[in-house]
């Protein structure tokens, strides 16, 4: 599903490229929006195709840092192609945003609190299915102790897992910020899923006291690059049993068994903080917008009451501003500090397209 880390946070971390189930390889599997308990636990807030992102605000939506993503990025969200107009990286943490012209209709709430542990956490991503087994203990085992990566699909799919524990890094680490930690191991039941190539950046979320799931966590990393002994480049995989199995030290440069790890089966994953980063996510959010473009309002009458309209796409250079055609009749028009005039709409695969000069 995403980045990956190898055998800690301190040691290498590795740019990566599917939500990866314990209890099937179907690549069908969870990649329809989810129903009962989990209703509405944030696949509706996930970008369409390509990136992982979660919508956040109006304008705002959360990825990874590490995705590198610049100013320009076109995303998909709700039926509505949207760019980037602005991308900003948190202090500390793998965390991004990415502002946009226009309005986004509807989006994630924000976890608030600081009492993940313990609570069921539903990720969501768009990475690698599972490849073939990975047998161990090494040289010549015979039990299936995982998956190799298999190849990527880019489709949305979701799991679900739990938070376990916390971690905020200290000066020893190669990276910064505060993390949840998931665990994958063979436990947890046939639903449990972990991350691979192709996830990060995805929102993971929790439900709230009041019911609701809300934002909790950006896709960060995971375990994933082992080797059956000291010699060669190893492999990425989805290991539930990682007993026997080398990791890479970065500070030895070698393959080496982690003595912590010993007597532990499970593999971890990690996910951006989001309770941490509350102060600088809302100044974000609170932000002026990074260039000017008029404001589409709409009404039901041509003598109003107009308001904002509730999901639009402006893109700014083209003078153009789209979007989702409804059923009902309305009428429309600009608020901008200049002296503009709406033309239009066209009307191209279902959207209405307007321009303005």
């Amino acid at each position: 599903m995403m980045f990956l880390i190898t055998c800690a946070l301190l040691l290498r971390i590795e740019p990566l490229r599917a939500i990866t189930f314990f209890g099937t390889d179907n690549p069908a599997f969870h990649t329809t929006a989810p129903t009962g308990v989990f209703t509405n636990s944030g696949w509706q807030w996930q970008v369409s195709g390509g990136i992982c992102a979660t919508a956040i605000g109006p304008h705002h939506l959360a990825t990874a840092r590490h995705l590198g993503f610049n100013p320009g990025l076109e995303f998909i969200y709700q039926g509505l192609r949207y760019r980037a107009i602005r991308v900003s990286w948190a202090d500390t943490g793998d965390l991004a945003m990415l502002e946009v012209a226009g309005r986004i209709g509807s989006f994630a709430p924000l976890y608030r609190g600081t009492n993940e542990v313990g609570k069921t956490i539903v990720m969501h991503g768009r990475g690698t299915q599972r490849g073939d087994p990975v047998y161990g203990p090494p040289p010549n085992g015979t039990q299936v102790r995982g998956w190799l990566w298999g190849g990527s699909d880019f489709l949305l799919r979701w799991g679900t897992n739990r938070v376990e524990d916390t971690y905020d890094t200290t000066p020893k680490d190669r990276i910064t910020g505060s993390y949840l930690i998931s665990h994958f191991s063979n436990r947890g039941g046939s639903d449990l899923a972990t991350f691979a190539v192709g996830d990060s950046g995805g929102g993971s979320f929790l439900r709230d006291t009041d019911g609701a799931w809300k934002l909790a966590g950006v896709n960060y990393g995971v375990e994933a690059q082992f080797n059956s002994s000291t010699n060669g480049a190893g492999f990425y995989a989805t290991l539930f049993d990682r007993r026997g199995f080398y990791t890479f030290d970065e500070d030895l440069q070698a393959w080496t068994i982690d003595p912590d790890k010993i007597n532990e089966p499970r593999t971890e994953l990690y996910m951006t903080r989001i309770s941490s980063n509350l102060a600088w996510i809302d100044s974000q959010l609170e932000r002026d917008p990074a260039v000017d473009w008029p404001i589409l309002e709409s009404a039901a009458n041509a003598t109003g009451p107009f308001a904002e309209h509730e999901a639009y796409a402006v893109t700014v250079d083209l003078k153009q501003i789209v979007i989702n055609a409804g059923p009902q009749k309305a009428f429309f028009r600009l608020r901008s500090t200049t002296s503009l005039r709406l033309k239009g709409p066209t009307v191209k695969d279902g959207q209405f397209v307007f321009t303005y000069e």
